[in-house]
């Protein structure tokens, strides 16, 4: 039985391209290449190139993680070189994907999420560093913590069809509620695709679905953890117009920010995630941030 043919007619069955879309895709040595090849050379209306595709453990294009330094350089020169609508990056293994816009820009995955939500029936499951309440206020969201086990428990429990977390992990109920990095790009093709239809493209889509501003995620060195998550609790909790949850961590929801910052699950530090309504402001809360929690 050849279970590559089988495994690649599985995701054929979920792509629908109404319109020409010329795509970059980099595998990074990892297990894609073969999959994506044998997935794509046939759509008529799919143009694309593939780099990096053939799995080699030394990954000699640009090491199996996609967020390390410089390693979606390449795939981005191709994109703006091709005048490519769309680029996929896969990881290593293939369970996380990072997708960039024809200008070369990473978009954030929960950007990704807006973009694909209309696929799928609502509520959807996203970890806390979504900040859901303040991100996709109306969008109908089951927050979780971060990691599989957590988010692929509760999706089970609760049929969910469709999830997210920021690393770049895309869940489907479709999917025997895994995380499917294919997946997630077969139906970023399909918005893709539709966009064309109309003659719109992926920047200007996701401009216009959000402009709110991310901090990059950052890693704070904390000499006391619990503390500094109480301090965070006891500053903002005197507030009443602010919201806070501690299913992960802490989350605080104010009217022009929000932010989660958690212990990291392998690491002696703290991730800390924030999103503001406009860059002052993010500039200035990240600063106080700073200060309550006493970064070492």
């Amino acid at each position: 039985m050849n279970f590559t043919k089988q495994y690649t007619e599985f995701l054929r069955s979920f792509l629908k391209i109404t319109a020409p879309v010329r795509i970059v895709v980099d595998s990074s040595d990892g297990t894609t290449g073969p999959i994506i090849g044998d997935l794509l050379e046939k759509e008529r209306l799919i143009e694309y190139h593939l780099i990096n595709g053939s799995p080699n453990g030394d990954f000699p294009g640009h090491g199996p993680d996609f967020l390390a330094k410089g390693a979606m350089d390449t795939l981005r020169r191709e994109v703006l070189t091709r005048g490519a609508d769309l680029g996929i990056v896969f990881d290593g293994d293939g369970d996380r994907v990072m997708f960039l816009d024809g200008a070369g820009e990473a978009i954030n995955p929960y950007d990704v999420v807006r973009c694909l939500k209309d696929f799928f029936d609502p509520p959807y499951i996203l970890d806390v560093r979504a900040l859901a309440d303040f991100t996709m206020p109306g969008v109908k969201v089951v927050e979780e913590k971060v990691g599989y086990y957590h988010i692929r428990r509760t999706m089970r429990k609760m049929n969910l069809s469709f999830g997210a977390e920021f690393s770049g992990h895309y869940y489907f109920r479709d999917f025997f509620f895994c995380d499917s990095g294919i997946l997630a790009a077969v139906f970023m093709l399909n918005f893709v695709a539709g966009l064309k239809e109309s003659s719109r493209s992926l920047g200007e889509e996701v401009k216009k679905l959000s402009s709110l501003r991310w901090a990059p995620p950052l890693d704070l060195q904390i000499g006391d953890g619990e503390g500094a998550l109480r301090r965070v609790e006891e500053f903002y909790g005197k507030d009443s117009s602010i919201r806070i949850s501690k299913l992960d961590g802490i989350s605080v929801v104010a009217e022009d920010f929000a932010f989660n910052v958690r212990p990291s699950n392998t690491e002696d530090l703290m991730r800390l995630t924030m999103v503001a309504k406009h860059g002052k402001a993010l500039d200035e809360k990240l600063a106080e941030l700073k200060k309550i929690i006493r970064v070492v």
